[in-house]
């Protein structure tokens, strides 16, 4: 393959593929549908249940309310602590939380309790459904995500068509109660699902403190900004327009009962449902930007349509368009998101797009009731006002992230991700000359080799002593970890988590790297010779450490060895010099290294070109490896890339580590062991 052609993006994945590469996603998806059942069976008998306490109508709603708002309170939360305890404790629990509720709203003696009950089912739904999302995005890539998505989609959609009929039969045989109770048993079983059986190894070892400005870096991407409108906007309009305005038109001009009403928001989520294949289809083919507009509009279309319906035949049309609209893009939505935000950012990304769709729940009926009582427009004109929310959100949409409408799922990265058409569109191409240019082309040099079939993943030296303890700026951080490369480091570290959990994940070995000395630094040798502080360390009184008193040779919490990882402890640059590592990659049978960590020029560099030299075929991740000057960086991965591995984003990576089958290699057992350690 020549310089001038670096697209190395496949199609869209086949549904065996999908499975092969997320085997839990049927436990998931299980757990999905009983979080939808257990909360679709509590609706027909709510109110009901409510008006038994003997409260004032006003406070019926509450049931609602309070559910709402604990679930919004946990989104974000949600999203935090997924990179630090996992997906299975919040999935279990999360639903084990729902079934707590679920029981004391069976048991209340009195309507605050019934609330407290509500409040911990909104707290556990919104532990749960945003770890699934989380764990949907990260274990998936851009060819196969609109699949996954869709199947989520389609999890709660029969989740919830099937809940109110068990809900109706509980309460027939058990009273108002009884679907509580029921729902309480659906929840306990859903929430045992994952706790038994999601046995994916994970990345339990996140640091404590993330890198910061997470938040505010997502809230600086526009792309993610125009998801999270057009996410709102659904929301509203499930709540606003399909719950509330559209039931009170059709009482209120056709004189429809909740049987026609029921059948006709029945056929809506058979569209949406029907909806689904295509949308798996289409998803990972089609610009996911475009197919949330066209989503967008479709649905403003179709409520305009009820809105000015002058039959119920109309009305019902309207509905099914509804559903089809929606079944396209809401699966566009969670795909979208991920691909325009960094990576490893899954779960503050599925957290903030959470918590805009539920706050768009919870806010829609009050703000448009509100409005169509106070100015007297009617339902209506309460269903115009819904569709002109959306196609104000498609027009920036259109205005903001026109240049995304026409790029389809494979030619998406994340906007500091460049895409590789020619040698002359990587980072380093703005310290090229033209006549080095025209060199690369004409000497052939830059061909991509081929994908090894074992890989194991190499972290070299992302260590305290090259990171900091913290984001700090290199300077300033030079002053006392005179090898650090300071926030440089911090912008790499949620790629290596990613690369880590994708690995583990996979059971794919992970060998780190980092320095061993001894205490009067005599075994430092040629180290000396090019550095005028190595003196100063040596005569030192105490040896540098961090604010906990760690070795400065100790590899970041962020990204720690887990009992299964290989720590190899190293001289000099090259993670082979003196070291176990040729031995340990053949013991493991692996055939190609991917390659991550620090310094690009220094110590990932030599690593690499003796793994080059050593026969195994090399990736170096782009965005996984950081220095200490810019241009060093750039230049040594132009000249890696030119002659002796192939230098590719962190999402390729991820995309290529997700094809592959898992359980491949014979790893350490980790039994006793808090980590794996080469000495």
């Amino acid at each position: 393959m020549s310089a001038a052609s670096f697209d190395t993006a496949a199609g869209p994945a086949s549904w065996k593929q999908t499975l092969e590469s997320m085997p839990y996603l049927p436990i998931t998806l299980i757990a999905v549908a009983g979080h939808m059942m257990l909360f679709g069976m509590l609706t027909p008998v709510m109110a009901l249940y409510a008006q038994s306490f003997a409260v004032p109508d006003w406070q019926i709603g509450l049931m609602i309310t309070v559910f709402a708002a604990g679930r919004l309170a946990a989104d974000l939360p949600a999203g935090h602590a997924t990179t630090r305890i996992g997906f299975r404790p919040l999935l279990g629990f999360g639903m084990l939380l729902c079934s707590v509720g679920a029981l004391m709203g069976a048991l209340a003696p009195d309507y605050v309790i019934l609330l407290v009950g509500r409040a911990l089912q909104g707290i556990g739904s919104g532990l749960f459904i945003t770890a699934a999302m989380i764990y949907l995005a990260k274990r998936s890539d851009y060819r196969s995500r609109g699949k996954v998505m869709s199947l989520f989609q389609g999890a709660t959609l029969i989740g919830g068509a099937f809940g109110p009929s068990v809900g109706g039969l509980s309460a027939a045989f058990f009273g108002l109660s009884g679907p509580f109770y029921v729902a309480a048993v659906i929840g306990l079983i859903s929430g045992l699902l994952p706790l038994m059986l999601f046995k994916e190894v994970e990345n339990k070892q996140i640091a404590a403190h993330p890198p910061t400005g997470s938040m505010f870096r997502l809230m600086l991407i526009l792309p993610f900004l125009c998801v999270l409108l057009a996410n709102f906007g659904f929301f509203l309009t499930r709540t606003a327009g399909q719950w509330q305005m559209i039931p009170l038109l059709a009482d209120q001009r056709y004189a429809i009962g909740p049987d026609q009403l029921g059948f006709a928001m029945s056929m809506s989520a058979v569209a949406n449902l029907a909806a689904l294949p295509v949308a798996a289809w289409l998803v990972d083919r089609a610009p996911r930007a475009a197919i949330i507009t066209f989503s967008l509009l479709a649905t403003a279309a179709a409520l305009v349509g009820i809105a000015l319906a002058p039959d119920p035949t109309m009305l019902l049309v309207g509905l099914v368009a509804i559903g089809l609209a929606t079944g396209i893009g809401g699966p566009a939505i969670g795909a979208y998101a991920v691909d325009v935000t960094p990576p490893g950012q899954q779960g503050m990304t599925m957290g903030v797009l959470r918590f805009a769709g539920d706050f768009g729940y919870l806010v829609g009926p009050l703000a448009i009731g509100v409005v169509v009582g106070a100015s007297h427009i009617g339902y209506d004109g309460g269903l115009l006002l819904n569709a002109a929310l959306l196609v104000s959100f498609a027009a920036v949409f259109i205005l903001a992230g026109r240049e995304l409408l026409f790029k389809r799922p494979h030619a998406l990265s994340h906007p500091n991700q460049t895409r590789r058409t020619t040698m002359t569109e990587r980072i380093w191409d703005k310290y090229l000359e033209e006549e080095d240019k025209a060199v690369f082309a004409a000497s052939g040099f830059g061909a991509l080799a081929e994908w090894g079939k074992r890989p194991a993943l190499l972290i070299i030296d992302v260590n305290y002593a090259f990171c900091d303890e913290k984001p700090t700026p290199i300077l300033e951080s030079i002053k006392k970890w005179r090898t650090s490369c300071g926030e440089y480091a911090w912008e790499a570290m949620p790629v290596l988590q990613t690369l880590i959990e994708t690995c583990r994940g996979k059971g794919i070995p992970i060998i780190y790297t980092t320095g061993t000395q001894r205490p009067d630094k005599w075994d430092a040798g040629s180290w000396a010779w090019k550095s005028s502080r190595r003196k100063q360390e040596a005569a030192a009184a105490a040896p540098l450490l961090t604010s906990d008193g760690l070795d400065g040779n100790e590899i970041v919490a962020e990204i720690a060895p887990g009992p299964r990882d290989i720590v190899i402890h190293k001289q000099k640059p090259s993670g082979f010099a003196g070291t176990p590592l040729t031995s340990y990659l053949q013991l493991l049978g692996c055939d190609s290294v991917i390659v991550t960590g620090t310094t690009t020029s220094g110590c990932v560099r030599a690593t690499v070109l003796d793994a080059f030299s050593l026969n195994y075929r090399v990736t170096v991740v782009e965005d996984g490896c950081f220095d200490r000057a810019q241009a060093n960086h750039a230049i040594n991965l132009c000249d890696m890339h030119a002659k002796y591995a192939n230098v590719l984003p962190s999402q390729e990576v991820v995309a290529h580590l997700n094809t592959l089958s898992q359980g491949m290699y014979d790893l350490p057992s980790g039994s006793g062991m808090s980590q794996v350690a080469a000495e």
